[in-house]
């Protein structure tokens, strides 16, 4: 699926955040393969998406550029698990900014 490549993606950001000292960690709240596959063909993000199916040397920076902004989305401060969060319906702040809305 494309969770390793998102994951690695998140890892490269994670280690200029490291470069900061004292950061605390992330959870990356990534949808599952069957989500991603729902999006409308002309979506942006699922542009983005396909990019990963194209060898690193070959991708287009913005298109990648663009998923890395997306996946700030998904971001939230802490070590959270499913187990931590199931039956729950929470909201988290977003390392963009915004709120990440979960309900599980």
């Amino acid at each position: 699926g494309m969770l390793p490549e998102l994951a690695k993606i998140v890892e490269d950001g994670q280690k200029r955040r490291k470069k900061e000292p004292e950061q605390p960690p992330m959870t990356l709240f990534a949808p599952t393969d069957s989500a991603f596959a729902q999006l409308p063909e002309d979506c942006l993000f699922a542009d983005c998406l396909k990019e990963l199916d194209v060898p690193a040397e070959q991708r287009k920076p913005a298109l990648i550029q663009e998923l890395k902004i997306s996946l700030q989305g998904l971001l939230s401060t802490g070590r959270w698990s499913v187990s931590e969060l199931s039956g729950k319906s929470i909201a988290l702040a977003a390392e963009n900014g915004r709120k990440i809305a979960l309900d599980l």
